[in-house]
Parts: C-alpha cells; sequence; structure tokens
C-alpha cells in the first residue's frame, strides 16, 4: 500500500478506534520522511540552504544577544531515526535556529504582570487554551518591561516556534507576533523567514519521542543541551512549503472527517438512550416487549461499540426485579404463601429469621407487582463467611479455596485457585455446594455468583455462602447485581478506604420476593436476553478489532 492508497481510505481508516489520532500521526510521519509530496530536481538544494540559515541564525543570535551553542558536530548513521530523500539532508536543531529558554520574574511583585499592553508571555498551561490552530498570539498575563527586564525571558519574534519542555512536553505553536515564555518552554527562532511551519509538523511528530527519553522524577523536562543537538530532517524549502500545504490540507480533511463522526455519533447516541430509556420506563410487560422490539430491530444502528452493551443489560437486569420482564401468572403461589413455606423450610434446617424484622415503607426503593413481597436477604438465605485465612494458625489438610479473584458476575474464574489447610471438622460450615450464592465481602462487595458445580470448594472469610430456603439463587444474583449498579448496596458499604459488605448489612438488606414460579422464569428470561446481548457485544468487539487490525496493518506497511 503506497502513501496515496492510504490517504485514499481516510474516510474508512477514521472509522477505527482512534482512527483519526492514528491518521494524524500517520500524516506528520509522511511529511518528515519526504513521502507526502514529490521531490522536485529544481529545488535548491537542502545544503545550500543549509548555509543560508547559518547566516541567518548567527543574526539573531546577535538579536537576542544569546550565548551561542558549540559547533554541531554532523548526525551520525546511528543518531538518524529514519532514512531520508536523497536531496534532504540531517542537521539539529541549533542548525535550522536558536534555541531559546524562558524565565519567570518574582510572582510576588505583581507590577511584573498586566493583562493588557506590556509583552504576550506564555506558559505550558496556555499552550491548549490560547493556541488557535497552529498560531499562538498570547497567554494569560503579559509582562511589564519590568517584569521582561527582572527575569531572563527573552521577547522572541513572530514566527518563532515554541515547544513546551515540560508540564507536559510536546505542545507546539508558531507565535504570530513577539513573545516570550516562562521556564516551561525551549523555543526555535528560525535562521530565515520560512522554516518554522515545517520545524512546527517536525516537533509535532517528535514531541513524543523525546517525552519518552525525557529525565525527571517529580516531573519530566527537557532541557536545551537536549533539544538543541536533537536531530533534525531539512527538506529543501520549495518542498518544505508544499509539505506544509500538503500536511494542511489532509487535517482539515481529517477534522471534518472528526467532525461528520462525531455529528454521527452523537445522532446515534441520542436514538440508542431514548431507546433504552423506553425499555427502562415500560410499565408492563407488554411496553417491555414492544420496547425491546424496536431495540432489536435496529440494534447494528443503535449500538456500535461493546461497550454501548452494558446499559442494554442493565436495563433488562433493572425490569427483571421490578416484575416488568414476565408476565405474573395468577396460578403462581402467592408470594406471602410461598413466604410462610421458606419460614417453615428455615425452622425446619435450623435457621434463624434476619434481624432486621419487617421491612417498612421507608425501605422500599420502589413498587411490585401486588403478587410480590419485600423481604429482608438473611430471611431467605442462611448466610455465613468463609475461613480466616492465617498460615501460621490453620491446621489439618489443603483444600482448593475460593476468594474474591475468583468470583465474577455470573460466573467463577477458576484458572488461579489456592490451597489452604483445614481440618475436617471446619470444612462443613465453609463449603459451598450447588445451588450456593457466593457473594463478595471484599474487593469489589457485592458481586456474586451461583455455584453450579459438584466439586467442594471452601471459601475465603472474605466470601459469603448464601444457601437459599427455597428461593432461586439465580434470581437474587440479578438482584445484587441491579442493587450493586443502582448504589443501593454501596451506600450500607462499611470502611473509608477498603470497603466491606458486612455480614450484618448482608442479613438486613431488603430484596423482593416474587412467586417461586415467577422467579424461574425472570431467570430463564434473564438467561435469553443476556445471550442475545452477549452475541452483540461479540460481535460489535470482532468488528471493532477486525476495524483496528485493518487501520493498523495498512499505517505499518505502507510502502511509499
Amino acid at each position: 500500500m503506497t502513501a496515496n492508497d492510504l490517504i485514499a481510505a481516510f474516510e474508512t481508516l477514521a472509522d477505527a478506534p482512534d482512527g483519526v489520532k492514528r491518521l494524524r500521526e500517520l500524516v506528520l510521519q509522511l511529511a518528515v520522511r519526504g513521502k507526502l509530496v514529490a521531490q522536485d530536481p529544481q529545488d535548491e538544494e537542502a545544503g545550500r540552504l543549509l548555509q543560508r540559515i547559518t547566516r541567518g541564525r548567527a543574526r539573531v543570535e546577535d538579536a537576542l544577544r544569546v550565548r551561542k551553542p558549540k559547533p554541531s558536530s554532523a548526525v551520525s548513521g546511528d543518531e538518524a531515526p529514519f532514512e531520508l530523500p536523497g536531496t534532504w539532508l540531517w542537521c539539529r536543531l541549533q542548525d535550522v535556529g536558536v534555541v531559546v529558554a524562558g524565565g519567570t520574574p518574582p510572582s510576588g511583585d505583581a507590577s511584573n504582570f498586566c493583562d493588557d499592553g506590556g509583552h504576550p508571555w506564555l506558559t505550558p498551561a496556555d499552550m491548549r487554551t490560547w493556541t488557535k490552530g497552529k498560531y499562538i498570539t498570547r497567554g494569560e498575563r503579559n509582562l511589564t518591561e519590568k517584569g521582561l527586564a527582572a527575569c531572563s525571558a527573552q521577547l522572541m519574534p513572530a514566527g518563532t516556534v515554541v515547544f513546551s519542555s515540560r508540564a507536559p512536553i510536546g505542545y507546539v505553536a508558531i507565535a504570530s507576533n513577539p513573545v516570550a515564555t516562562n521556564q516551561g518552554f525551549k523555543s526555535v527562532v528560525p535562521g530565515i523567514d520560512g522554516l518554522g511551519d515545517f520545524l512546527r509538523i517536525y516537533l509535532l511528530y517528535a514531541a513524543p519521542y523525546i517525552d519518552a527519553v525525557a529525565p525527571g522524577t517529580t516531573f519530566k523536562e527537557v532541557s536545551g543541551a537536549f533539544m538543541g543537538p536533537y536531530p533534525c530532517p531539512l527538506p529543501p524549502l520549495a518542498e518544505q512549503h508544499r509539505i506544509v500545504a500538503r500536511v494542511d490540507e489532509l487535517m482539515g480533511l481529517l477534522d471534518r472527517l472528526e467532525t461528520a463522526r462525531t455529528a454521527r455519533d452523537d445522532v446515534r447516541r441520542a436514538a440508542r438512550d431514548a431507546a433504552l430509556a423506553a425499555l427502562r420506563d415500560a410499565e408492563d410487560t407488554d411496553a417491555v416487549e414492544a420496547a425491546w422490539g424496536r431495540i432489536a430491530g435496529q440494534m447494528d444502528a443503535l449500538f456500535a461499540e461493546p461497550e454501548d452493551v452494558g446499559p442494554l443489560r442493565q436495563a433488562v437486569l433493572g425490569l427483571a426485579v421490578r416484575g416488568r420482564l414476565v408476565p405474573q401468572d395468577s396460578r403462581d403461589e402467592s408470594a406471602k404463601a410461598f413466604s410462610r413455606r421458606v419460614v417453615a423450610e428455615r425452622t425446619r434446617v435450623g435457621g434463624r429469621a434476619s434481624k432486621g424484622g419487617s421491612v417498612a415503607s421507608h425501605e422500599i426503593p420502589f413498587e411490585v407487582p401486588q403478587t410480590w413481597t419485600w423481604v429482608r436477604f438473611g430471611d431467605i438465605f442462611e448466610c455465613r463467611l468463609g475461613k480466616m485465612l492465617d498460615k501460621a494458625k490453620n491446621r489439618g489438610s489443603l483444600h482448593p479455596y475460593l476468594r474474591n479473584a475468583n468470583v465474577r458476575w455470573g460466573s467463577f474464574d477458576l484458572s488461579d485457585v489456592l490451597q489452604m489447610r483445614l481440618e475436617e471438622h471446619e470444612v462443613p460450615d465453609v463449603t459451598v455446594r450447588r445451588g450456593d450464592l457466593v457473594i463478595c465481602e471484599g474487593g469489589e462487595p457485592g458481586r456474586a455468583s451461583v455455584w453450579e458445580s459438584e466439586e467442594p470448594f471452601v471459601i475465603q472469610k472474605a466470601l459469603h455462602r448464601a444457601r437459599p430456603y427455597l428461593v432461586d439463587a439465580r434470581y437474587y444474583q440479578i438482584h445484587l447485581r441491579v442493587d450493586c449498579a443502582s448504589g443501593r448496596v454501596a451506600e450500607l458499604f462499611t470502611g473509608a478506604t477498603i470497603q466491606h459488605f458486612t455480614g450484618q448489612v448482608l442479613d438486613k438488606h431488603t430484596v423482593t420476593l416474587p412467586p417461586l414460579p415467577e422467579q424461574h422464569r425472570i431467570v430463564a428470561k434473564v438467561d435469553a436476553l443476556m445471550a442475545i446481548c452477549d452475541a452483540l457485544e461479540a460481535r460489535l468487539t470482532t468488528a471493532r478489532d477486525l476495524h483496528a487490525q485493518f487501520a493498523a496493518a495498512a499505517v505499518h506497511d505502507f510502502d511509499g
């Protein structure tokens, strides 16, 4: 693929993740390597141009009254970061201009500064706010004559290329009028007119590389001793002007592509948000089906990134615990009758009721169907924490155990399972069995999954084992996910630096209790819709990865 082929594909490549950013970097790369425009044998040789620059640079040094740098050595092959066309040559930044540092007058003396009049004075913080396109005229404050005289700042002429050398490194602009800077710059005053635009392009290209090798612990900074000898390509002046014109043209095209993409994304996001709002706010199952049908019919138009699928999942889960995802069935046993059976089962196995007592009206966060009721988590689950990990005190045989890192929402990651010692009498109390809900006490408190395996595992103390009294643990896994996302659970966490979902809090946490058959129907419906969401996310991820790979390969493999 040639450079021209890449440029012709800009519109396609711009839609890749970070596509416009990568293309801007590509334009700079092509420009400084002599691959953006054709060379012309009629142009003045770069060597003769450098001679003219050298004479002009001496005049600039005299005008600025700066110390002349040591004579430059030739740029060796090892120093040159890439090959140049035969009509170009490598030199150093101090060969094409005068590298000038800045200064700051005493800040405690207000008479050193002024808002209007005086001399424009730049800080790195000004570069983002005050730069207009490629040019900058002033910063937040100006220096008075007294302030300029009170520091090492130089008043540099229009056309100076200002380069921020710390906090951060790499802001670049051309001064459209005389300016001074603080010490956070290493500016380059070109030796002759007409060099600044190409020099700006090169410094934009080189900024990430300069930043990567800059020294510093508290903050990075590059010195004049570093910037002056830094290698710089020098094309013939006429070719520089052609390169600048082409760069301006292509950057303008990328600006338009970025604007158009942003506009498309804004329209898509607005349509997606409206569709999700209609789904979340659906009052009954018929309205839910209608809202889901509208989304399903235009998923490719509404969802463009894998991250877009998260809000859709959350909307489905929220409907599930509000009784709007599946219709109620009058033939189902009522929740109140079911709760009596739960109490009987809890009594039979020797469990106890929650210490929170009956659920008060002010503890109910949303309305549920009349066939449902509100209960406390400790009323429908027997909960206990796992075994404290203490290598010095733990005795007995080794057992594989679950910790926070093994628990995901709706699944377990058993790729890294550790072992702990337990005595045999301890094992039953901290073992999970099929159908238990395992809940994180710390880490990401509230994250939960149902243990579906017949393989015995014990749990560490950073996990709760919630064993259900007749209820469907999978429904309450959904419930906890909704409660965590909404912040209901987080309001109850203890701990300042490290948060905990304690046993007392879990015991008193309020949850909905639908009839048991409806719990099963909700879980089945959620599973079906989550499978659709998973497929959508996988499709979007694959498309994004392929697009990104194509863009990266195209940029990397051009042979222009």
